[in-house]
């Protein structure tokens, strides 16, 4: 039981679940240009696929399902209210902080 409970709070599978699900409904909710709003699309998707699609360790589907639908809802949510592209920055910064430890992980392998 302790395997299950621990998948379900697999932290990386959490946040890259609510970066996906608000940069995917982000996307589509806000009026942002076609150009911006397929990017995000496109990064959101991205996001999504990367946490869903691990080769050689262990894959939490189920936690970044639930958590993209709460980001959706979340996004879904603000952008309604008016506030979704505060939300959208923040979203990319949570990506960006995501990916940022693999980016410098290439970085040195690039200056070595």
């Amino acid at each position: 039981m302790a395997d299950f409970a621990s998948s379900l709070t697999d932290m990386r599978a959490i946040v890259k679940g609510i970066a996906s699900g608000s940069l995917i409904v982000g996307s589509l909710l806000n009026d942002l240009g076609f150009a911006v709003q397929a990017v995000l699309f496109i990064i959101g998707l991205a996001v999504f696929m990367d946490s869903i699609l691990q080769f050689g360790r262990e894959a939490f589907i189920a936690t970044t399902i639930i958590f993209a639908v709460f980001g959706g809802i979340v996004s879904m949510v603000l952008s309604l209210a008016g506030s979704g592209v505060i939300w959208i920055i923040f979203s990319i910064i949570l990506a960006v902080i995501i990916y940022l430890e693999r980016i410098l992980h290439l970085v040195e392998k690039v200056k070595k």
